[in-house]
């Protein structure tokens, strides 16, 4: 699975996970692909107990140097050997690597407590890109982004929160993030003007998620019989 580096703009999709995340006051978190640890170092900040699984021995070893417990292996092997129960399980660009995360999910959410939360960032497949390069006959794999050659799956708004209705886990908040231009104009993170620009290419992602919306950011609860759950798109 590729590793990718964390995203620093407060719109963007690690960003967003973070505050989605919130105070953990010592709960359990799993951090499922943790790469290098910087997204797991941020949750155990704040005040998270977390522990990642990532395959890589390289970025296992980067993310140990940070202080985090890593299981070395991939998601499905750690799946056969875990049996602690997690308060937060986080799918940071991940699912969309797995051969079946239909069945992933489906199993993660063993490792869960009761009103527990899944947090899953998924990339739009169907986003405005991707569109005019279908329009043009094209479909090409690139190093990184929703064309990731890495990629083994494909979401749009509907099938993503479909992945999650399978795993039998309830949506509670679908958020959108914006195309990371910043990614490509370093510079929009340096200005005052160009925090508003970003502000503003987030607010119009928003507006029109299915066309784009680059990434889907769900935040899901499993379920306890006696919460009442109501889902928002943001």
């Amino acid at each position: 699975m590729a590793r990718y580096d964390v995203k620093e703009s407060e719109f963007a999709s690690h960003s967003v996970i973070a505050r989605v995340v919130g105070d953990g006051g010592g709960k359990s978190l799993l951090d499922v692909g943790c790469a290098h640890g910087q997204l797991s170092a941020t949750f155990v900040s704040q005040g998270w107990d977390v522990t990642g699984i990532e395959p890589d021995s390289v970025d296992a070893a980067v993310a140990r140097g940070r202080g985090i417990r890593v299981i070395e292996m991939t998601v499905e092997d750690s799946l056969e050997l875990l049996e602690e129960k997690f308060d937060m399980i986080v799918l940071a660009d991940v699912l969309e690597h797995c051969a079946n995360p239909w069945i992933q999910l489906s199993r993660l959410v063993t490792l869960c407590r009761p009103d527990s939360k899944i947090v899953i960032s998924l990339p739009n497949i169907a986003h405005i890109s991707v569109r005019m390069m279908l329009v043009l006959g094209h479909f090409d794999y690139s190093a990184r982004g929703i064309l990731d050659r890495t990629h083994l799956r494909f979401f749009t708004r509907r099938t993503a929160l479909d992945l999650v209705s399978s795993a039998g886990v309830v949506v509670e908040c679908l958020k959108i993030t914006p195309t990371p231009v910043e990614l490509i104009f370093p510079r929009l993170m340096k200005s005052a003007w160009s925090r508003r620009f970003l502000a503003f290419n987030a607010g119009v992602s928003r507006v029109m998620p299915r066309l784009l919306g680059y990434q889907f950011i769900l935040v899901c609860r499993v379920p306890d019989p006696s919460s009442v759950n109501s889902f928002q798109e943001e």
